[in-house]
């Protein structure tokens, strides 16, 4: 607790020392603030425009928890305009090395051993230092050279001290600004938090390395680090010491015999099987995650930082992917929406038209020739401007098809990731029409459809009783209801065809299935 009102006390300092006492009391801080609850100042315009060189600073006082909130929310150019979104990336979680002393005592008490036994040779001079954890080189009793992440002390108490306080500001933000509860300011802050207890727990990271290279073993062009699990636990994570050249050097490439090309594709290709075929990826490529070896091998360290998308989002993206392929405006409308809900009422006229606008500029060039970025500029300036919702997860993927395309324009300017990106949506596609995956699908979407028309008749029964009570009153014009009906007639036709299709395609499969059952 008395941790908690120093916390407090020094947020409302920073807040106020930087021009921003009147957000301190809008966060429910004046309790805390040096001249009292009382003493408002004329800056409370200022609360709801802080500058983005200002918020940078801000962030960077307060520390581990809110600069790794601000490098989250520079991802989210669906959400803040781009000036905001270049200043958070300008964020930095380089901090401060703790004494090797302590690094040794916490792995001799997480192992109950001696450091030494443990690793004959261990650097003293960390390889690097961030907020979380501080990386050593070292030597394993079988001569294997290894890095070992330890957590630093302290770390997840003080997370956890932060993240209180933090939830509780946004709740009362969102509470009482109508902006940060269009936008889901404290779903962002959950997720967030959550994402930032994994990180804390360093198993999570060694799991993600252990699964990716379990999943890339039938690739030999691409590398994931091993993990030492005898010597892994959530404070401490051994693995693999990886070496090789940048990816960012061509030359230096070329002069070693490898071919700066091929590493391209590799390194796209890889990308984009942990997109539409593992349904997780590595949301921070860029060059010094990446090392290339001899023989053209690629190597991706550094799993902190990953996304996750399910069944359902790989779905909806190559939706969109074959809506831009197609340059279709309708596809893409219709994908786009499913991709990204609205958090609120749109503006159907002028979506449509910036998305037409969007499909003439794709119109005017080759598949080839199509800027992977430009689109996910284009794609997150339209979400913005019309209240689209895009995930964290997916937030995650724009990240990364950023940090990757500017890579492999350096390594092969000629390559099209967007190309490639088709090709791996095709092939999901392919995948997804296997009998097996047909199978699943068939009955998924028979669950859903015993669940809503379960649901609906209940969901109905509780709008009528509103009706009757009063509480939602009807207003019927003539020349709508007429317009209305033809609407409906048409539509009905349109579900009734669409659930005989639909039916039909459910019965062929399960014909085919059995068929192929009888005959094996």
């Amino acid at each position: 607790m008395k941790h908690r009102i120093a916390r407090s006390r020094q947020i409302a300092e920073v807040l106020s020392r930087n021009g921003l006492r009147a957000l301190a009391i809008e966060s429910g801080l004046s309790t805390w603030l040096p001249f009292g609850p009382d003493n408002d100042d004329d800056q409370a315009a200022q609360s709801g425009n802080i500058r983005p060189e200002l918020l940078v600073t801000i962030l960077t006082e307060l520390g581990t928890v809110y600069v790794k909130l601000g490098q989250v929310l520079s991802m989210r150019r669906d959400l803040l305009p781009p000036e905001y979104c270049d200043a958070l990336a300008s964020l930095t979680d380089s901090t401060p090395a703790v004494p090797v002393a302590e690094i040794k005592q916490i792995i001799a008490d997480e192992f109950d051993a001696d450091p030494e036994t443990l690793f004959p040779t261990f650097n003293d001079e960390p390889l690097g230092s961030a907020s979380v954890g501080q990386v050593h080189a070292a030597v394993l009793p079988s001569g294997q050279a290894a890095v070992v992440k330890v957590r630093k002390p302290g770390v997840t108490e003080t997370v956890e001290d932060d993240l209180a306080l933090l939830g509780d500001l946004v709740r009362t933000l969102e509470r009482h600004n109508a902006e940060m509860k269009e936008i889901g300011l404290v779903a962002i802050f959950e997720e967030f938090a959550t994402n930032l207890r994994a990180e804390v727990d360093l198993t999570t990271e060694a799991r993600v390395c252990t699964d990716m290279a379990d999943r890339f073993a039938d690739d030999p062009t691409i590398h994931v680090p091993w993990i030492d699990a005898s010597l892994t636990t959530s404070r401490v994570v051994t693995q693999e010491k990886v070496g090789g050249l940048r990816p960012d050097d061509p030359a230096a490439l070329t002069a070693a015999g490898v071919d700066p090309t091929v590493v391209a594709r590799t390194y796209v290709d890889a990308l984009m099987r942990m997109v539409f075929e593992f349904g997780q990826f590595h949301a921070d490529p860029h060059a010094g995650n990446v090392f290339v070896q001899p023989d053209n091998t690629v190597t991706f360290i550094d799993w902190g930082m990953v996304g996750e998308l399910s069944d359902r989002d790989q779905e909806r993206l190559m939706g969109v992917v074959g809506a831009f392929a197609a340059r279709n405006d309708t596809l893409l409308l219709s994908a786009l929406l499913n991709l990204a809900p609205p958090r609120h009422h749109l503006d159907k006229d002028k979506l449509r038209n910036d998305v037409s606008d969007l499909v003439d500029k794709l119109r005017a060039n080759k598949l080839q020739d199509i800027s992977i970025v430009e689109l996910a500029e284009d794609l997150t300036t339209i979400s913005r401007e019309h209240g689209l919702n895009f995930s964290p997860d997916l937030s995650l993927l724009l990240r990364m098809l950023t940090v990757s395309d500017g890579l492999t324009r350096i390594l092969d300017p000629n390559l099209s990731m967007m190309e490639i990106a088709n090709d791996h949506a095709r092939r999901y596609l392919q995948r997804r029409l296997e009998p097996q995956r047909l199978t699943e699908w068939v009955e998924q979407q028979l669950g859903e459809q015993v669940v809503f028309s379960h649901d609906l008749p209940a969901q109905l029964r509780r709008i009528l009783e509103r009706v009757e009570s009063g509480e939602v009153e009807v207003n019927v014009r003539d020349d709508v209801l007429n317009a209305s009906l033809d609407r409906l007639d048409r539509l009905t036709t349109r579900l009734v065809t669409g659930m005989v299709v639909s039916a039909g395609m459910i019965a062929s499969t399960l014909l085919v299935l059995a068929r192929k059952r009888h005959r094996d």
